[in-house]
C-alpha cells in the first residue's frame, strides 16, 4: 500500500523540496500550506500529484484541527514539521537586533513556530499516525555553534534558544508513553545554513548545504526503521 505523509511548512524552500522528493518516490503526500499559497504553490503541488491541506497557523489549535475536516479518515505513515519564517529582507533582517533591542514580536513568532506549533502538531496528529509510523522535525545545527565560533555579527541567539527548546520537546516526545507503546519514531534533522533564497548573498552562502541534500536526508529518515537524529553541515 502506498505510504502517506503530511508535510507542514510545505510552501517553504525546504518543505517544498521534501514534497517534491516524496512525490518522486511515488508516496502519497499531503502538503500543508497557508490559504494565500493556494493559487501558486498549491497549484504546483497539485501538478506534482500531491494534495493540499489549508492550515494558516500551526500555533492555533483550531487551525490545525481544520485538517481533519479536510482529511477526516487519512491515517498517516509520517508527519514532517518543516515550519520556519523568512523575514521580508532575508538573512540581514533576521540577525539585525542584539537581544537588548530585539522586538518582542520576533521572539513570540519563534515561540509560536518552534514550541507552540511543534506541540500542537504532535498532540493533534498523534492519533492519526499509524503504529510504527513517525514524526520528523526540522531543527538546526545553530545550537551546536560554540561561543568561540559564534560570529559577532550574528544576533541570532533568540532563534537558537527557541531551536534548543524545540530539541528538548523532541527528546520528551521520544520517551512519551503514547509514543513508545505504539513504536512511533521521532526523527530530527538539523542542517546548518541551507542554500535557499534566505541565505543567498549572505556570509554563509558559500558553505551552505544544498536543499536537495536536506530533502534526501528527510526522505531517508522517514523510511528508516530506527530513530534518526542527524546534523548536516558542509564543514
Amino acid at each position: 500500500m502506498q505510504k502517506r505523509y503530511l508535510v507542514f511548512g510545505a510552501a517553504g524552500s525546504i518543505g517544498g523540496e521534501i514534497v517534491r522528493q516524496l512525490r518522486n518516490r511515488e508516496f502519497h503526500v499531503i502538503a500543508a500550506i497557508r490559504s494565500h499559497h493556494q493559487e501558486t504553490t498549491g497549484r504546483k503541488f497539485t501538478q506534482l500529484g500531491a494534495q493540499c491541506a489549508l492550515i494558516d497557523d500551526v500555533s492555533d489549535r483550531a487551525c490545525v484541527l481544520g485538517y481533519f475536516r479536510q482529511f477526516p479518515d487519512a491515517m498517516l505513515d509520517g508527519v514532517v514539521y518543516s515550519v520556519g519564517h523568512c523575514p521580508p529582507n532575508g538573512f540581514d533582517d533576521a540577525i539585525r537586533y542584539p537581544l537588548s533591542q530585539l522586538p518582542f514580536d520576533k521572539l513570540t513568532a519563534e515561540i509560536r513556530m518552534h514550541q507552540t506549533g511543534v506541540l500542537n502538531v504532535f498532540q493533534l496528529m498523534l492519533s492519526h499516525v499509524k503504529d510504527a509510523g513517525c514524526f520528523l522535525f526540522m531543527s538546526s545545527a545553530i545550537t551546536k555553534v560554540s561561543d568561540d565560533q559564534w560570529p559577532p555579527f550574528l544576533h541570532a541567539h533568540y532563534h537558537a534558544g527557541m531551536i534548543a527548546a524545540e530539541d528538548y520537546l523532541i527528546r520528551g516526545m521520544r520517551i512519551d508513553p503514547a509514543v513508545k507503546s505504539r513504536g512511533i519514531k521521532i526523527h530530527r534533522i538539523a542542517p546548518g545554513a541551507v542554500n535557499t533564497p534566505f541565505h543567498h548573498g549572505g556570509p554563509f552562502s558559500s558553505s551552505a548545504v544544498s536543499v536537495d541534500t536536506v530533502g534526501n536526508a528527510v526522505v531517508e529518515a522517514l523510511e528508516c526503521e530506527t530513530v534518526v537524529d542527524r546534523q548536516i553541515t558542509n564543514g
